[in-house]
Order: C-alpha cells, then structure tokens, then sequence
C-alpha cells in the first residue's frame, strides 16, 4: 500500500495519462458494441405500443366500399388513406414528395399506427390547420413544432388527372397549417434519402374531397381509397384475412402486403448490416487498444519491477514485488473503466447511425447497461492480469542472462553483404534488444498488417459502394426512362402513334410496353409485368438464372418473390387475378421494375398472352413504357 502510494504521489502524470488512454479505448469500443445492438433491436422496440398495421390493402377502385372488410372478425382496426399526392409543401418540394397519403378517418395514430411522440403532441383529428411530421423534416426543413407551413392543394381538374408534384405546381387552394408534433411509428417513418414528410389529420381530406379525390361522377369520386388493416392474430392471420378479403369483395387481383415484409424486414436487413459493420469496428478498436494499452501497462509494470529491485536486500519477495508493480496500474484502469463507461453513455445520444436512427423510437441518451456495466469488471481484470505477466517476465529477467534475440531476416541481410543502412534498419525494425530499452516488435508488425489490410479494406468497400450507387444495373434497373401510359384499360393519350414514333428513333435501343397487375400465389401477391418488346428493340433484362418468357405459360420471378415461393426453374405455380387459376412454368429468375407496388427483387414478368390469362376479369391495372 505505501508503495503504491508512493508511485501515485511520484508517477501521478504517467497514470494519468494511462487512465485517459484506457478510457478513450473502452469508451470506443463500449459505444461502437452498444450502437450496434441499439440499432439491431430499433425496429423491434419502434413496433412496441405503436399498434402498427399488420397489412395494407390496395383495391385501388373508386368507391370500394370498406365496410364488409372491418366488419370481417380477424379485423382489429382499419385506418384508411387517400391515394394521392394531396398537396404541394410551398418552399420545399422535395418533403412535398416524402409526405404521407391523406387519412380517412380518425384511426390513424389512435387504434392503428399510434406513433411514438419525439416532440409535441400529435394532432387534432378535426382541425384542418394542425399537422404532425416526422423526424427528418425538422432536421431537413428546419420547421418544427410551433412553425408553420403553407400548402397549396391542386385544383379538382388536377386531382381528375391525377396530380403529382413532376407536372408543375399545384393551382387550387392554399393552406396555413401549423406543426404540432415530430411523430415516428412503422407506418409514418422515414426511408434512407428520405427528407422527411408531414402527416394532415382526416378533416383535410373531409374539407377538400374535390382538390384530393376528384369531383364525384355518378355518386363516386375517381380517386382511390386503400387501407392499412391491424389484425387480431398479427402475422397468422393474414391468409384467413386474404381469404375473406377475396370472398367479400369478389376479387382475387387486389394487393396485399404484409407490412413487416414490405417495409420492416427491408429496413431490418439494412440495420443489421450496418450493427455488423459497427461490431467489426468494436472489434477491430478492441485489438488496437489491447496492443496499445497493453504495451502501456507492460512497460510501466516492468519500469516499476526495476525500481523495486532496491528492495531484494531487506527481504522483498518475488510475489510481493508483482502485486506492487501491478497496483499502480490497476488502479489506473479503474478510473479507466469508469470514465469510459460515462463517455460511452455520453456518445450514445449520437447513436443509432444510419438507417437504425430512423427507426429509433427514443432517441438520445441511452445507457446499456448490459454491454456497460461488464467494462467496469473486465477492464481493470484485463489490466490486472497483464501488469502480473509483465511484472513476472520482468522478474524473471532480471534474474537471467538473456542474449538479445537476433531476427533470422536482419542475419540474413548482413550475411548477404546488405548496405549498411538496410542492416541497421532491419535490425530496428525486426529485433526488441534487451533489459529496460527492450520494444516490443511483434506487436507492433502485427499491428501494422493491421492496419494496412483495414485501410486497403475500407478502400475496397468504398469502390464497391460506388460502384453500385452509380450502376442501377447491379439491382436489375436497364431502363433509362418511364412513361405513364394508362390505367384499368384507358390510355392516356394516342399511345400506339408514340410507341411506333418512339421505335423508329436510332436512340432508343430497347422499348417495352409494359401492363402490371397483382396476381395471388398462395399467400403471396406477385406484381406481374408483360414483356412485350416493341418493333423488335428488345428490353435489357437481367436475370441470375434460366431465360425470359417465350410461351403463355412462362413466367420469370424476381429473387424475392421466388425465395418466398421456394420456386427455381422448373417449378410449377398457380397464380390466380381474375377468375380463374392459372398454372404458370418458371423459365427463369430475374429482376422486374420498381413499380408503386413492387421493389425491383418482387414480382414476376409474363408474356402478353399469359398475363391476359391470367387477369381476365381483373378490376385494376396500369400500364407503362420503359426505354432503354
């Protein structure tokens, strides 16, 4: 004790700075360790008390009547939405294009997708003038609770057309509405690259049916309404409720999705990419601060052994000489721990990153104390256990006659007549010496391959990266350009005049005329596209297995969609979206285009016979034109 004293009241700048190291080390890895299983259980903890929404439902048809659908037994709570890009956020376009679809009812954020409150309060479903946003809108926008915004509706003959912000801006009324609260729930979250959206309550859409759905004809409005639906059995349900939707509605072609698939899987897979990523980071700071430090500790362990050798002569024993040499230290690491628990709950106000943090139900401050509280222990044990080494090794030499151990490579170099400076180098870099100047150079060689192999490393993935955001190709996205051409057996416009006009251009190498509906495979609901090449230009397509529909009866699935389906090529399916059940051969596994109900791995392409097929009878479906 009075040793250990001493060596605080004498090296007090030494262990000060030991703590310090230790702290900045364990806080590193603490807060990397704790960020990634922060954002690993985001998503979990954001559906907890937020009553989310186990499907939506997408009848897309004008005037469908959802009553039947709630009144269904396995129906919990229906909130339903207006299909539609309501209005224009005057001053910021961008957040225009992120908000959320208008609701119907006062279900939304109360028996249904009931949000986590960051700020604020969530709004009054009967003021038109309140809205809530979510949580990159105050950071994108600057505008949070308190502030106000104008948003300019279309006028009814745009909303006839359906209206959207790329065919200029919206001439119909203009409204002051005030933010009231920052809300975040499965369903009113944001996506990566997202600016974040706002949330109007249901008495916008009573006030401005027209501006929004379209003026009534013949009774019904031509806008769509569609439904997020929380069921009583969660996830079980859902096949007993795809059942009763088709019997009560008499349709087989309307899209469901399983909301925990459709967006918090994807989102789930991005975080635990990233939690990984973290880890490997953890663990790679873990190695570093154990040469590092553990260099630290070895070196002080061994100067304070020299220094105890003063004492061999009143009768110091070996044992005694170790514990002292490793008291020092040991204390040391114990202010070491603690600081670095605290700077690591400090840090995690910044944590989750990335995609995780737009998950994070409660962000800021957060102390896991199951990843913080065993650093208290381990961290001084770690420390105890090599001052202990390092003091007896230095014991033990210092009791021996060791000849310098000689490196093979540095011999080699002076048996082959190397140039002085390369003798010496080799020899500083390859051999530790001897006695209080010894270094200890294997650590550090292994350290610096390290290093190089994680820079060359984050250089490799950096490349990887770029590569990928820059080539839509590496997702299956051949296309260059899209058109909007029809809807439920309308065109648009004189589309056949476009196409052959289109065709006959030397720029355009590959043209496609594309109809899409949903089809039903079991439990699965397939966006199913035509592949129909115009003039022979035949659409790019990338496929991982087989080739592209030539008969009726072929199909090629997107990767998704076949892991679902447990299909390869050769398999047999029966999909079903008008009246009849339709047995389809999988030729080939490829990637389809991102549509409003399908991301580019889900779905399926037919050829335009098979497709007819398969929807006849079918109540809705678009059409489109991809160019190459």
């Amino acid at each position: 004790a009075e040793w250990t004293r001493l060596e605080c009241l004498r090296r007090w700048r030494a262990l000060l700075a030991l703590a310090l190291l230790i702290a900045v080390s364990t806080a590193t890895v603490l807060t990397a360790f704790a960020g990634a299983h922060r954002g690993q259980t985001a998503p979990e903890r954001l559906e907890t008390a937020t009553l989310p929404a186990t499907v939506t439902a997408l009848p897309n048809q004008p005037g469908f009547n959802w009553a039947p659908i709630r009144n269904l037994p396995e129906v919990a709570a229906v909130s339903t939405f207006a299909v539609a890009a309501a209005f224009q956020i005057d001053g910021y376009p961008r957040a225009t294009q992120s908000s959320a679809f208008p609701p119907g009812d006062d279900s939304l954020m109360r028996t249904i997708e009931r949000p986590y409150v960051l700020a604020g309060r969530i709004f009054n479903p009967h003021r038109v003038d309140e809205v809530d946003v979510t949580g990159l809108f105050p950071r994108t926008t600057g505008k949070s609770v308190g502030d106000t915004l104008s948003l300019t509706l279309p006028t009814a003959a745009q909303a006839i057309e359906g209206w959207d912000p790329s065919q200029g801006p919206a001439r119909g009324p203009k409204i002051k509405v005030r933010i009231v609260g920052v809300v975040r729930s499965p369903w009113l979250s944001d996506g990566v690259g997202s600016v974040g959206g706002i949330q109007v309550t249901p008495a916008f859409l009573e006030r401005y049916p027209d501006n929004i759905l379209g003026p009534k004809h013949d009774g019904v409005r031509p806008g769509f309404v569609n439904a997020l639906i929380r069921l009583k059995g969660g996830e079980k349900a859902i096949p007993r409720f795809r059942n009763d939707l088709a019997r009560v509605t008499g349709r087989s072609d309307i899209d469901v999705w399983d909301n925990r698939v459709a967006f918090l899987e994807p989102m789930q897979r991005t975080i635990n990419y990233e939690a990984v990523c973290l880890l490997a980071f953890g663990l790679a700071a873990l190695a570093a601060a154990l040469f590092l430090v553990g260099q630290s500790v070895a070196r002080y362990a061994a100067a304070s052994v020299a220094d105890l050798q003063l004492l061999r002569a009143p009768g110091i024993m070996p044992r005694e000489a170790t514990m002292a040499a490793s008291a020092s230290p040991l204390a040391a690491s114990v202010l070491g721990a603690l600081l670095g628990v605290v700077m690591a709950i400090v840090a995690s106000n910044w944590m989750p990153i990335g995609a995780a943090s737009l998950a994070e139900p409660h962000p800021g401050i957060s102390a896991d104390w199951a990843i913080l509280a065993p650093a208290l222990v381990v961290v001084p044990a770690l420390v105890l256990l090599g001052s202990i080494a390092a003091a007896g090794r230095a014991l033990i030499a210092s009791r021996q006659q060791v000849a310098s151990r000689r490196s093979v490579v540095a011999s080699a170099a002076m048996s082959s007549g190397a140039p002085v400076p390369v003798l010496i180098g080799a020899r500083f870099a390859l051999e530790p010496g001897r006695g209080r100047s010894a270094l200890p150079v294997r650590p550090a060689l292994v350290g610096a391959v390290a290093g190089v192999l994680g820079v060359l490393a984050a250089f490799t993935f950096s490349a990887g990266v770029s590569d990928a955001a820059a080539n839509p190709a590496r997702f299956g996205q051949t296309a260059q350009l899209e058109g909007w051409a029809g809807e439920n057996g309308h065109d648009f416009g004189p589309v056949a005049k476009v196409l052959a006009a289109l065709a006959k251009s030397n720029d355009v190498i590959g043209l496609n005329d594309s109809k899409c509906a949903v089809a039903q495979a079991g439990q699965e609901s397939i966006t199913t596209y035509t592949y129909a090449p115009i003039a022979g230009k035949r659409l790019r397509v990338v496929l991982t297995a087989g080739r592209m529909p030539t008969a009726p009866n072929d199909i090629v699935l997107a990767p998704t969609t076949a892991e679902h389906l447990d299909a390869r090529v050769g398999s047999m399916i029966q999909l079903k979206g008008g009246r009849h059940q339709v047995a389809a051969r999988v030729t080939g596994i490829g990637f389809v285009p991102e549509g409003p109900h399908n991301e580019y791995d889900s779905g399926a392409w037919m050829t335009r016979t098979g497709y007819a097929r398969v929807f006849a009878g079918a109540e809705y479906a678009f059409k489109f034109h991809l160019y190459q």
